[in-house]
């Protein structure tokens, strides 16, 4: 069984923008790695509501924060929906894509109103204010539902070319979880036919 240690380590190579940012020194870096084995250490007990990981999601330094931002995508606590919405907006671009994955990771256990309301919330409000809007139109797939993926083609399927490929990989992820609609089905065949967004992405959805 991967254990959920092996699986973060995965991910900050995914999302390790944040890592490059300047190198700290002395008690900084004491304490950086002091917060880091601590967040290790959380997550591998499953301690989703943590108090300290949940303050963790603001600190100061970027890369605790991305890394704890990171843990709640595998502890899929879905009470940390609230700053995760922060820190999808109010966050370096690493912290802000960690945190479109870990929405993505945890929105499925949502009860069908909160579902409803996070997606529109997502989709309407926030996606025109993160610096995470690829990775963000990409996460909706894993739990959107199927008035989720009429708003998504209906507001970013006309819209820049730049963009279809999360679009296609949202919608074959909305399909792989059996929810599909007309619109969706006729946006992946318009972009399969279209030499300009003919991609592999449009295969797949």
């Amino acid at each position: 069984m991967i254990r959920p240690i092996t699986i973060i380590l995965a991910l900050i190579l995914t999302f390790g923008g944040a890592l490059s940012q300047p190198r700290v020194t002395g008690s900084d870096a004491n304490q950086r790695r002091e917060k880091l084995r601590t967040i290790l250490q959380i997550q591998d007990l499953r301690s989703g509501r943590n108090a300290l990981l949940r303050q963790y999601l603001y600190d100061r330094d970027t890369v605790v924060r991305l890394r704890a931002t990171l843990a709640y995508g595998s502890l899929q606590d879905t009470t940390a929906i609230p700053d995760l919405l922060n820190n999808l907006v109010n966050a370096p671009t690493a912290v802000q894509k960690a945190a479109a994955f870990a929405i993505g990771q945890t929105a499925a256990s949502l009860g069908q109103k909160s579902l409803e309301e996070l997606e529109h919330d997502l989709l309407w409000v926030r996606l025109d204010r993160t610096a995470a809007r690829a990775r963000l139109i990409e996460e909706l797939g894993k739990f959107g539902t199927e008035k989720g993926l009429t708003d998504l083609v209906l507001r970013l399927g006309t819209g820049r070319v730049r963009e279809r490929a999360p679009i296609l990989m949202s919608i074959a992820r909305f399909a792989i979880r059996k929810v599909r609609t007309t619109e969706a089905t006729r946006l992946a065949l318009e972009s399969l036919l279209d030499p300009a967004t003919a991609t592999w992405n449009a295969a797949y959805a």
